[in-house]
């Protein structure tokens, strides 16, 4: 889901563009976004996605229409997706279309339709799901003003980490990217990465968010020891993943239990990674079964919406059980 947060830096790129906000402020049954998916809409591009297809092709036909106006408090269109717009899905929405507030950096930023004018709040209580309200035909959204998907920390900036944050990045996550070399590092990085450049890549661990998903893979066998063996010690980890064979995983193995480590602590962490069934030695191979495999596992432990999505949808922080 486009965050706050992205559409404030995308408003802050483009200062001189009038545009409108584009929110689901409805979803119901099949359809092709979630409950509170936003797009920015310009005179001459967008920004963010509503799902594509006839249902954001009307979506940008109506808001470029609006932007025309000289004034516009907001409008709601209410769309049942088959009979409507021919769409395969089956479901229904409402779209708000909306001038876009002047964003301030809360924890949670609430979107109201009143049936006439579209308003918003901004607050500092918390608020890590979705959550929609309906009185008296009025509708409030609270949104989390930046909520990711997942964190994903990657320990080398070689080949296979370049590949691995080309493929990840794109996704709704925060990536930590650590190595020692500088001259690893590419000039530009995605605005969702943060660059960790340090001499000693396991006193990283202890900065990197609960719950997180790693992936080790750096230039050198016995650094990789020492950060996962990190990483275990710190006991916070979602996933661990370290690339490599099965024979430097049994190498691996034993030299982990030589340093203390139990069984189920060596366990949980997953070597060589990446889906099984994809098995192509190529960087950009590597990263597109792996980014595969943690959006499987980030998915996984999504609270799920119900048929009619009135759900919250929202992280399972206490991890999960995976079998390897």
């Amino acid at each position: 889901m486009t965050s706050w947060r992205d559409i404030k830096l995308d408003m802050e790129a483009h200062t001189d563009a009038p545009a409108l906000l584009v929110t689901i402020l409805t979803a119901k049954g099949s359809t092709p976004r979630e409950l509170g998916a936003k797009m920015l809409v310009y005179p001459d591009r967008i920004y963010g996605s509503i799902g594509g297809g006839r249902l954001e092709e009307l979506a940008i036909q109506k808001s470029r229409e609006r932007l025309k106006a000289k004034e516009f408090k907001g409008e709601l269109h209410s769309l049942p997706l088959g009979p409507e717009l021919a769409q395969c899905c089956g479901g229904y929405v409402d779209l708000l279309i909306s001038k876009t507030p002047a964003i301030q950096k809360a924890k949670t930023i609430i979107t109201h339709w009143d049936g006439v004018t579209a308003s918003f709040d901004f607050t500092d209580e918390m608020n890590n799901s979705i959550d929609r309200v309906e009185l008296d035909q009025k509708v409030s959204l609270s949104t989390p003003y930046h909520n990711t998907d997942f964190t994903l920390a990657v320990y080398g900036a070689g080949h296979v980490g370049k590949a691995i944050i080309n493929a990840v990045s794109p996704l709704n996550c925060d990536i930590h990217w650590i190595d020692n070399r500088a001259d690893e590092f590419p000039g530009t990085i995605p605005t969702n990465t943060q660059k960790h450049l340090c001499r000693d890549p396991k006193t990283v661990v202890g900065e990197i968010p609960n719950h997180a998903f790693h992936l080790v893979l750096t230039h050198d066998h016995q650094l990789d020891l020492e950060i996962v063996a990190e990483i275990l010690r710190s006991g916070s980890a979602r996933f661990i993943g370290l690339i490599g064979s099965k024979t430097k995983w049994a190498r691996f193995q034993k030299q982990l239990a030589q340093m203390g480590f139990s069984k189920q602590q060596i366990a949980s962490v997953t070597c060589p990674i990446g889906l099984p069934e994809l098995e192509g030695k190529k960087p950009a191979e590597i990263a597109i079964s792996v980014a595969a495999d943690i959006l499987r596992r980030s998915q996984r432990s999504k609270r799920l919406y119900n048929n009619d999505n009135s759900h919250n949808e929202s992280l399972n922080l206490t991890g999960e059980s995976i079998s390897h």
